[in-house]
């Protein structure tokens, strides 16, 4: 069996985005490179290579690059074919999370996948680029060569948040920066728990949270009233849900299959607080 070149398509489960995945064949192997764009922190790159089994083709993942404020460390993913058509349908499994893969086959054109490399090569190494950017216009304005306007300086300093996202999140964890003059950087947390918190802001993507703020309405529900209403706000992949939470520690499942109850534990009662404000 063989694959296409490109493969493009959809993430579901604890994150969510798009992929886009160039493949070429090595001594028996599929190797590729894939460009994923998270919807809550942009991009990410990283590498796959495997083998067909059976129908099946099964990836190892590694080499992740990020702006996040956390990055997988290795991954498994398998697809098969679904139909004829050239669609492609699997799962993926992180050591921060699953979900589901919907893929397609995709004609890119040499050049245009080049640009988009490129693009994603800048975008890994901006915080590199801004920084340097920024160290620079410092030299140059202690030598007198460079002047800045206040208005110019803010505009200057205005992506840093985001492009040193990943940076900035390391220096609030270790030293415990809650304020930064009139910026609130984050919640305050209750003792002993800013760790395990700050892992499972990580580790839960945005809607497995709103799930979690439904729950604590509600302390214990069934599953089918669960997988309802994570359909209405949008999750396709209500498994990978549940199963982030229940390996959160956030919940805890009573019973098997459909007739199975949801219970909020201590630490989901104490979490789901602690995102909502209170």
């Amino acid at each position: 069996m063989s694959l296409p070149r490109y493969l493009a398509g959809n993430i579901s489960g604890s994150t969510r985005g798009s992929l886009a995945i160039k493949f070429h064949e090595q001594n028996g192997l599929f190797c590729g490179k894939a460009i994923y764009h998270d919807q809550l922190f942009g991009l990410t790159t990283f590498t796959l290579k495997g083998a067909a089994k059976g129908q099946d083709f099964t990836f190892d993942l590694k080499d992740f690059k990020t702006l996040a404020p956390i990055k997988a460390l290795f991954g498994t993913a398998t697809v098969k074919p679904a139909g004829d058509s050239g669609f492609f349908s699997g799962n993926w499994k992180t050591d921060l999370g699953e979900g589901n893969l919907d893929l397609r086959s995709e004609s890119i054109s040499g050049f245009r996948w080049l640009l988009r490399n490129l693009s994603s090569i800048v975008w890994v190494w901006s915080p590199s680029i801004y920084c340097l950017i920024l160290l620079v216009a410092t030299v140059l304005g202690l030598l007198g060569t460079l002047s800045i306007s206040y208005p110019a300086l803010l505009l200057l300093l205005a992506p840093a948040p985001y492009i040193l996202q990943r940076y900035l999140a390391r220096i609030i964890n270790i030293f415990g920066v809650r304020t930064l003059g009139p910026v609130q950087l984050s919640a305050p947390q209750a003792p002993l728990t800013g760790t395990l918190f700050a892992a499972l802001d990580s580790f839960l993507a945005l809607y497995t949270k709103v799930m979690l703020a439904w729950l604590l309405e509600k302390d214990i529900v069934s599953r089918e009233e669960f997988e309802k209403k994570a359909r209405e706000i949008g999750i396709g992949d209500t498994e990978s849900t549940r199963h982030a939470l229940v390996a959160g520690g956030c919940i805890e499942q009573e019973g098997e299959d459909k007739g199975a109850r949801l219970r909020l534990t201590r630490l989901g009662k104490k979490y789901g607080e602690y995102c909502m404000g209170h």
